[in-house]
């Protein structure tokens, strides 16, 4: 479970191959909730997801090791058959 940011699906076309997700904020008393932090989506030149971060955005480690495993779990799904 993540702490601070939640992944949300971003809908795309039908003929798509992978998938886009929105990270936002989860928020709470003192914290604007359903801030955009950046996207999860495909780069080709590398041949698997990348998080393209939002201008002016910060992270500390917990934010940055749920990114990254989302990103494992998303390319690990990709190599199931």
């Amino acid at each position: 479970m993540n702490k601070w940011i939640t992944f949300q699906v971003v809908p795309t076309d039908f003929s798509r191959k992978t998938g886009i997700w929105d990270v936002v904020t989860k928020g709470g008393k003192k914290e604007v909730g359903g801030l955009v932090l950046g996207r999860i989506s495909w780069w080709s030149g590398w041949r698997k997801y990348a998080f393209f971060p939002s201008g002016n955005s910060l992270y500390e480690p917990t934010c940055l090791r749920d990114i990254a495993q989302f990103i494992d779990e998303q390319m690990a799904a990709r190599k199931r058959p």
